[in-house]
């Protein structure tokens, strides 16, 4: 591609075969590589495993580099053909969500983006790219290529962030000011026993995105770190919720078939009985592990005097899901 802007007709087409996937800085310039996905179906529990599949394909070999202006993807919007969207889910980690996103994308309807590495680039930054105010329009053509209609399927899509993502709620209203925003979560202490046991980064004090959560106890465990984590979730969660009335508030608690029942009912869709009878059979096994059966979560010795703030801060978002019927 090589940063060329105009394209003859079969170039475009050509296009449509690529999605933009690493930001790269030369010389100043923002640079976008691309990774040609063909027709792959995006099915993988993480969107980093996609990725890693694609890679292995020719026309990915280290040795024929796809790079463009990282601008150019505004104009090459208009090439795409996306799928309207069907939801936005945002979520505290260790909730379900991998197995939600799972059982989304067991539909060939739905086009599933589950926590892509390229749209945390374009909000953060990374690879010597500064990123202090977010560009959305950049973030919008990303999606388009990420959603566009590789199969007649296909009807909809549906994104499921990175945890941290919830902190740019804004950017991703507007986008989609009037979408579905499936609020995800979970009690403390089971998501605190999950990441003890195998932490994310979020749940790590000095890895990105730490500086979003402005948190400066070097001396914390891992359990007052993640609990003041889950406490600025648990609170942004309720500021959510309490002004945006496109907003859901699901909770782990309700069990994996009425989450899913509440997300349909959000996006519009009607489940059938064999839709239903794949998600039973696909929520016993694990989320992250297609392969294995789910055995329930460790029963890990924490203290909660050390996340005591969380459990305040969760039990006021239970209080206004349940008042409010959500």
């Amino acid at each position: 591609m090589g940063g060329l802007i105009i394209m003859d007709q079969q170039s475009k087409f050509a296009l449509l075969d690529w999605i933009p996937y690493r930001l790269m800085q030369d010389n100043g310039q923002a640079l976008c590589r691309w990774l040609y996905v063909g027709e792959k179906e995006f099915t993988e529990p993480f969107f980093d495993s996609t990725i890693g599949m694609c890679q292995q394909a020719s026309q990915n070999s280290q040795l024929k580099r796809s790079v463009s202006d990282a601008n150019a993807l505004k104009q090459w919007k208009d090439y795409t053909n996306p799928v309207k969207p069907g939801a936005l889910i945002f979520h505290v980690s260790r909730c379900g969500s991998t197995l939600v996103s799972q059982l989304l994308a067991s539909s060939k309807e739905n086009i599933v983006l589950s926590e892509v590495p390229f749209f945390d680039e374009l909000l953060m930054g990374k690879n010597g790219i500064d990123i202090n105010v977010p560009d959305t329009a950049l973030l919008s053509a990303a999606i388009a290529f990420h959603t566009h209609q590789r199969h007649p399927e296909q009807q909809r899509f549906f994104i499921k962030t990175d945890s941290w993502h919830m902190f740019y709620y804004k950017e991703y209203r507007e986008l989609f000011p009037a979408l579905p925003l499936i609020l995800l979560y979970r009690e403390p202490a089971a998501v605190i026993r999950s990441q003890k046991k195998n932490p994310g980064m979020h749940a790590v004090q000095g890895l990105s995105p730490a500086r979003l959560f402005d948190i400066n106890d070097e001396s914390a465990t891992r359990e007052e770190y993640m609990g003041a984590v889950l406490e600025q979730y648990y609170q942004r969660f309720l500021a959510i919720a309490q002004q945006d009335k496109h907003a859901v508030l699901v909770n782990y608690g309700e069990g994996v078939l009425s989450m899913m029942e509440k997300i349909s009912v959000a996006a519009g869709i009607a489940p059938t009985e064999e839709q239903r009878a794949i998600w039973q059979e696909r929520s016993q096994y694990h989320a992250k592990y297609p392969d294995e059966s789910f055995k329930g979560d460790s029963e890990m010795a924490i203290d909660p005097e050390k996340f005591s703030a969380a459990v305040k801060a969760y039990e006021a978002l239970e209080a206004w899901r349940l008042s409010n019927k959500n």
